[in-house]
């Protein structure tokens, strides 16, 4: 989950869309996508999505607020983003 305040909850995750993927190649194609819960509708939407590093394999929330901005911390082979 990523820090919002009081507006409707975010969470991130990482994606790999596997019906683009070529299985004869190594280049996988991640994606850091953000969800939002309205909870006025009660759904799940899709807000929107970047690419990242293929090695990327977790993520970490960084709390936001009046201390400063808050997001997602990707960690990946080697190196961290943000």
């Amino acid at each position: 989950g990523v820090d919002v305040g009081f507006e409707n909850p975010i969470f991130a995750c990482i994606e790999v869309d596997y019906e683009d993927q070529d299985p004869e190649q190594d280049d996988i194609k991640k994606q850091l996508t953000f969800y939002e819960l309205d909870l006025g509708l009660n759904h799940v939407v899709r807000k929107w999505s970047d690419p990242i590093d293929p090695t990327a394999n977790k993520l970490i929330s960084v709390p936001g607020g009046t201390d400063g901005p808050g997001g997602v911390l990707v960690c990946a082979e080697n190196f961290i983003y943000w």
